[in-house]
């Protein structure tokens, strides 16, 4: 409802929970984590790994660790405002995610990502 209001619901989806959440990452044009503590950001990989470039609140936990070069410029304030702009910049001009990131390197197919209660299987 708050989207029709806003006149933005032919860009958002609400699409609930999904099984396997990677060939929505991958089709997005942006993933934005606004957590206020992150331990690890295991999501942060998961949308690299997909090749979506990621925005990300300046937060305690692994975020500085993941988003490197590029990236990094992506980190936002910890504002409503901060990341705002972010997410702009980060639509306009999208940052380039490298292959020899050891967390990404040879991991771009999103298929092949095991999400919950999936194996890992050869082939």
């Amino acid at each position: 409802q708050l989207a029709r209001e806003l006149g933005i619901d032919s860009r958002v989806s609400f699409i609930g929970e999904q099984f396997n959440p990677y060939p929505w990452m991958r089709q997005a044009s942006l993933f934005v984590l606004s957590s206020r503590f992150e331990g690890f950001g295991l999501v942060l990989i998961e949308a690299l790994i997909c090749g979506t470039p990621v925005v990300a609140t300046d937060c305690p936990g692994g975020v500085h660790d993941l988003l490197i070069d590029d990236q990094k410029r992506l980190i936002a304030d910890n504002t409503v405002e901060g990341l705002a702009q972010k997410i702009r910049e980060g639509l306009q001009n999208p940052p380039e995610i490298p292959r020899t990131v050891p967390a990404v390197r040879g991991r771009r197919d999103c298929r092949t990502i095991p999400g919950p209660g999936m194996r890992l299987h050869a082939g």
